[in-house]
């Protein structure tokens, strides 16, 4: 019986890499870790694929899926199509795996935002507001509060911007945005929360090295559009997969040397939402 860890893996320069090497290399090189991530994140899509009913991709569906690939890359010549899945290194038949992979993950995605959504945001929904701000950040504390008195005396934020254009020092950066509450510096949700009414100024506040003024121009209530579904799918699918993840029990490896960590440690990629840096 052929010993898994001698099996050959790739040839590179002539020379055949076992598995067991490759498993040596990722461990000499730090990377045995996220690999372990990536296949412990795969084991629990796939697991859930098999399982869960929702998930299943009809004919219709694939059908369309491949032809609109096809379409959206110039890709309707079958002999073009075989070109490029030789590029690609793989054939068709896992190419429509692939695909069907793709599908039943984004609709793991939209089953569990459909069973949150209601209650999350019933409970959460403040923190999605959209806050229009406007606010000025100074390297020093004695500048802040210079500009905060001609900001008192009546000058605008738009006139403190043509005072002080950008250089490659940013002594005064003035801006104005758009944000969801809960994507906030602590230190603006805190004031928020204090109940500043809009166009009120507040500051300085010392945010790091550096001290800033704003101004909450208005808020607008959360409403669940496109753009906040998709967020909140993001979201939602993370703490699904951390959740599961959590759950694997990780053994030892092929050459009986366990892994260090466990599944706890082993976060799936994310895409949090970043906070205000200013």
């Amino acid at each position: 019986m052929i010993n898994p860890e001698s099996a050959p893996l790739v040839i590179l320069d002539g020379e055949t890499l076992s598995i067991g090497q490759a498993f040596s290399y990722l461990r000499l090189f730090g990377q045995l870790q996220p690999f372990i991530r990536d296949l412990l994140n795969y084991h629990v899509l796939q697991k859930e694929m098999q399982a869960n009913p929702a998930l299943v991709v009809t004919t219709d569906e694939l059908g369309q899926t491949l032809l609109d690939f096809r379409i959206n890359q110039n890709l309707t010549d079958p002999s073009q199509f075989g070109e490029w899945l030789n590029r690609q290194g793989t054939d068709y038949a896992t190419f429509e795996s692939q695909v069907v992979v793709g599908l039943k993950l984004e609709k793991l995605k939209q089953h569990i935002l459909d069973s949150q959504l209601p209650t999350y945001f019933a409970e959460h929904g403040q923190d999605f507001d959209q806050v229009e701000i406007s606010y000025i950040v100074a390297a020093r504390e004695d500048l802040a509060h210079d500009i905060k008195g001609r900001l008192d005396n009546g000058t605008s934020f738009e006139q403190i911007g043509y005072d002080y254009p950008l250089d490659a020092d940013q002594t005064v950066v003035v801006k104005r945005d758009l944000l969801r509450r809960h994507k906030l510096r602590e230190e603006i949700k805190a004031a928020i929360a204090d109940g500043v009414h809009p166009s009120s100024l507040v500051g300085p506040v010392a945010m790091g090295q550096r001290w800033c003024l704003f101004r909450i121009n208005q808020i607008l209530p959360a409403v669940q559009d496109d753009a906040l579904k998709q967020e909140l799918k993001v979201i939602f699918f993370n703490q699904w997969m951390a959740e599961k993840i959590a759950q694997v029990q990780v053994g030892p490896s092929p050459s009986g040397q366990a892994v260090n960590g466990d599944s706890s440690t082993m976060q799936p990629d994310t895409e949090p939402a970043a906070a205000l840096s200013v």
